[in-house]
C-alpha cells in the first residue's frame, strides 16, 4: 500500500465506524496496552471530545515486554477503574520480545529460531487468562512487520536483510498463534500487516511485497499508518462489543 492508498483506507474506516457506532456504544471505553507503538497512534488521535478516539486510554511504555508489564498490572490497581462490560482492552506487544537493542542503538533478533515466539505466546495466554478472571474480553493485536535493516541503517550499520527475512517469519508465526488465542476467546482483531502489502507487475509476472517505508523509522508506524490503525481499533472495539451482546441474548 502507498501513502495515497492509506488516505483512502482512513476514509473507508471512518465510514465503517459511522455505520457501526451508535447510542448503544456511548459508554464504551477502549484501553490499548502496548509498548512504544501505542504512543505513535495516540499522537495521531482525533482531539474532538465528541469522537471516541479522544476517549481511548493509552497504557504504553517504550521497550516494554509483556511478561514484565503483566506482573506490574497484577500488582497494581489500574483495572479497578474500568467496568469490564463497558471496556475493550487491546494487548499490543511483541516487538521488544522478538528483538532487542545492542551497542550503538542497533537491534538484533532475540533468537534465531522460534523460542522467543513461543515465550511471548505463553505470556499472551497468561495475560488473556488473567484479564478474563477480571471479567474482561481482551483482544490481542497483530504484531506489525518491522525492519531490522531500516532501523540499523539509521544507526550507521548495514547488511541486516537476512535478519529481516527471519524476523518476518517469526512475526507471521506469532500472529498465527495470537489469532488462535483470539478465536478461542471468541473475539476478532484488525489486520494491520495487510496495509503494508503492495503489488508489482513486470513482464506478466506479479510480485507481492511489504512496503515498510510506511514506517517512521523502520519500527514505529508513520502518521497515516497510525491514523488508519487507530480507526481499525475503534471499529473492532465496537464490533466485538456488539457481537458479544448478540451472543448474550
Amino acid at each position: 500500500m502507498t501513502d495515497k492508498n492509506l488516505t483512502r483506507t482512513i476514509e473507508d474506516w471512518e465510514k465503517k465506524i459511522e455505520s457501526l457506532w451508535d447510542r448503544t456504544l456511548d459508554k464504551q471505553k477502549i484501553v490499548v496496552w502496548s509498548d512504544s507503538k501505542g504512543r505513535y497512534l495516540r499522537n495521531e488521535c482525533s482531539k474532538n471530545a465528541l469522537d471516541i478516539e479522544s476517549r481511548i486510554v493509552w497504557w504504553y511504555k517504550g521497550g516494554a515486554r509483556l511478561g514484565e508489564e503483566l506482573e506490574n498490572l497484577k500488582q497494581g490497581h489500574s483495572l479497578d477503574r474500568y467496568n469490564p462490560d463497558e471496556t475493550t482492552i487491546f494487548l499490543w506487544f511483541g516487538t521488544c520480545d522478538l528483538t532487542r537493542k545492542v551497542e550503538g542503538g542497533c537491534i538484533e533478533l532475540v533468537s534465531e529460531d522460534n523460542q522467543a515466539v513461543e515465550r511471548i505466546t505463553e505470556k499472551y495466554k497468561e495475560a488473556t487468562d488473567y484479564l478474563k478472571t477480571r471479567g474482561f474480553r481482551p483482544i490481542i493485536l497483530e504484531t506489525p512487520y518491522y525492519s531490522i535493516q531500516f532501523w540499523n541503517e539509521r544507526k550507521g550499520h548495514t547488511d541486516a536483510r537476512k535478519l529481516d527475512d527471519q524476523l518476518k517469519s517469526q512475526i507471521d508465526k506469532l500472529n498465527e498463534n495470537t489469532l488462535q488465542i483470539n478465536t478461542e476467546s471468541g473475539v476478532e482483531a484488525p489486520r494491520f500487516n495487510i496495509d503494508f502489502r503492495c503489488v508489482r507487475s513486470k513482464k506478466g509476472k506479479t510480485k507481492y511485497f511489504s512496503n515498510l517505508r510506511l514506517l517512521r523509522d523502520g519500527i514505529h508506524p508513520g502518521q497515516k499508518l497510525s491514523k488508519a490503525w487507530t480507526k481499525k481499533l475503534v471499529y473492532y472495539a465496537g464490533l466485538n462489543k456488539k457481537q458479544n451482546a448478540t451472543k448474550k441474548r
